[in-house]
């Protein structure tokens, strides 16, 4: 699966063709929008000519997009053809959270895909900034239950070695419990690569997280780590960048503070394995997983935003909660 798979180009074919027509998008936050670019309807003859594009901060006011030194609307020019991307770059940036796209000129009907070029107002926003958004909605964020058991049993966490029975992988919660002078968490034998720590699902999940803290009261904890996932326990996945690059996930940086790293791309696994990297005087860990174990509305929904900076192109994209109903039942 790649990041092409969670994510849509935004198109739409109308049913009536005049003037009026418009399509608008809510980006949840004020942006700064920089340009558009689009396409005609990729099985039929049919592309719009030209448009204007209009924007709004509170969805009510509307303005529409001039060049500067023009008090017009810029009409902006549109397809030739179905297939080929056009792209009109504005000369200023233009602030806004809403943009309606209004067709003046077409061939054969209204039909239109097209992508938003832009960025957030005050910082360049990552792919993970985005996940954040759109796990916050509470889509895909659900406690896997290993700092609880609420799903979890102490069977399904394995791990290559443990220091002695005080520190099993079963310990590994993120809530420290302390008896006596031990504290709820997984410690390894021994402190090299090869060590790991596993989750065993009843059922395969999609992940969207993993939150990870050091051992509470004491100076240990894993400074960075990989990860691995399997369906059958058997053949198992390194979790990769964009790139295809094996991902090395950036760890804690004392015994207390949780870190979480979200998942740019979900994974639907049953297997989970976390591989320490690097650590600080011990491999030490707590953790908790976090994701999706029930089936979600058939109805479609749509988070929209963008990602990167203005310095280059960013992206419209919509998350469809329906991938992830397909992919966690």
């Amino acid at each position: 699966m790649n990041i092409s798979q969670i994510f849509i180009k935004i198109i739409f074919y109308l049913r009536f063709f005049d003037d009026q027509q418009w399509l608008q998008i809510d980006l949840l936050n004020v942006m700064h929008i920089t340009g558009v670019i689009t396409q005609g309807r990729p099985d039929h003859p049919a592309w719009v000519k030209s448009y204007i594009v209009q924007t709004s901060i509170d969805g009510v006011n509307f303005n529409p997009y001039s060049d500067k030194g023009n008090l017009s609307p810029t009409i902006l020019h549109g397809n030739t053809d179905s297939n080929t991307k056009v792209k009109q770059t504005f000369d200023h940036r233009v602030p806004a959270r809403y943009v309606r796209i209004y067709p003046v000129t077409y061939q054969g009907q209204i039909a239109m895909r097209f992508e938003l070029l832009g960025c957030f107002l005050h910082a360049q926003v990552h792919m993970d900034n985005i996940m954040s958004l759109f796990f916050s909605e509470g889509i895909c964020n659900t406690s896997m239950g290993v700092e609880n058991y609420r799903i979890v049993t102490e069977s399904q966490l394995t791990a290559s070695s443990n220091k002695n029975i005080y520190y099993l992988p079963s310990s590994a919660l993120n809530n420290p419990g302390i008896v006596g002078d031990y504290t709820g968490v997984w410690i390894a034998k021994k402190n090299d690569v090869g060590q790991w720590i596993e989750v065993k699902f009843d059922v395969p999940h999609v992940i969207t997280d993993i939150r990870t803290a050091g051992r509470h009261g004491f100076d240990q904890w894993v400074k960075s780590y990989k990860v691995q996932y399997s369906t059958d326990g058997i053949k198992y996945k390194y979790y990769e960048e964009v790139s295809g690059t094996v991902k090395i996930f950036s760890g804690n940086y004392d015994s207390e503070t949780p870190v979480t790293n979200i998942f740019q791309t979900p994974i639907r696994t049953r297997y989970l394995r976390i591989l320490p990297q690097t650590w600080y005087n011990k491999i030490a860990l707590r953790m908790e997983i976090h994701g999706c174990y029930q089936s979600y509305s058939s109805k479609f929904h749509f988070i929209i935003g963008m990602y990167c900076s203005c310095m280059s192109s960013c992206y419209l994209f919509a998350f469809i909660y329906k991938y992830l109903r397909q992919h966690s039942s």
